[in-house]
């Protein structure tokens, strides 16, 4: 007889405020946590957010590192921005890089939506991000159109 393995526990994220990408960096305080967060195309509420909205281009999250970090990451990959040998900041991954072609490099009307999370519970914000992206493919068959994993 197979030997069952149940897991069963609560995922609670609390959506914060947008913030357009181009203005996060004066807003370090406010990200330096772990937690999971959204790429979202336009501007929106935290009320009326919708993780799963087609407006969604990306869904991640940050552990060992902060919220804060993983968006300027985001922010230089979109960007294009070289070190000072000229060699890119970043390696995104295929799906960002053809993401970042079709807005022109252009990181304008790009929202961080931050989803803050138990930090003392980091399996539970790698849970959250992939249920999220889970959900995301049974709504419009595929994840958002910036994330490589699948």
């Amino acid at each position: 007889m197979p030997n069952p393995f149940v897991a069963n526990f609560h995922l609670e994220v609390t959506f914060g405020k947008p913030i357009a990408l181009t203005q996060f960096e004066r807003l370090i305080d406010d990200l330096n946590f772990p937690g999971i967060y959204f790429l979202h195309d336009g501007q929106c509420s935290e009320n009326d957010f919708d993780p799963l909205s087609i407006k969604v281009k990306y869904i991640g999250k940050a552990i060992g590192e902060t919220i804060f970090s993983r968006c300027q990451k985001h922010l230089y990959t979109i960007t294009d921005r070289k070190a000072a040998n000229g060699n890119p900041k970043t390696n995104p991954g295929k799906r960002f890089k053809e993401y970042r072609e079709k807005i022109k490099f252009d990181p304008e009307g790009i929202y961080v939506v931050p989803g803050f999370m138990n930090h003392a519970e980091p399996y539970l914000i790698s849970c959250a991000e992939e249920y999220l992206q889970f959900l995301y493919r049974q709504r419009h068959g595929d994840i958002p159109a910036a994330n490589t994993k699948q």
